[in-house]
């Protein structure tokens, strides 16, 4: 029945987490380092769909099939601000 309060109590605030902290029992006081901090970052200057690109290209050498034929002028734009020639 103590687990169940722990788990209660922390999932409802009590047991000071944040995001991501739901169902796991512990207290205020516990080390947070597995804990991840997410926050949003704006890119400004490059379309959403085209860094999406950039992204993928950077981290798997590819873009998505036909993205290069569709969105040529705004991945080269986006490769150049961001220093990635070989795209």
């Amino acid at each position: 029945m103590a687990a169940s309060s722990a788990n209660a109590a922390s999932s409802s605030g009590g047991g000071g987490g944040g995001a991501g902290s739901a169902g796991r029992a512990g207290s205020a006081g516990d080390n947070d380092s597995d804990s991840v901090l997410v926050a949003d970052i704006q890119v400004v200057g490059v379309e959403p769909t085209a860094f999406k690109q950039l992204l993928r290209y950077i981290y798997t050498g590819s873009c998505a099939e036909g993205a290069l034929e569709a969105m040529a002028d705004h991945l080269y734009e986006a490769a150049d601000r961001y220093g990635v020639p070989q795209l």
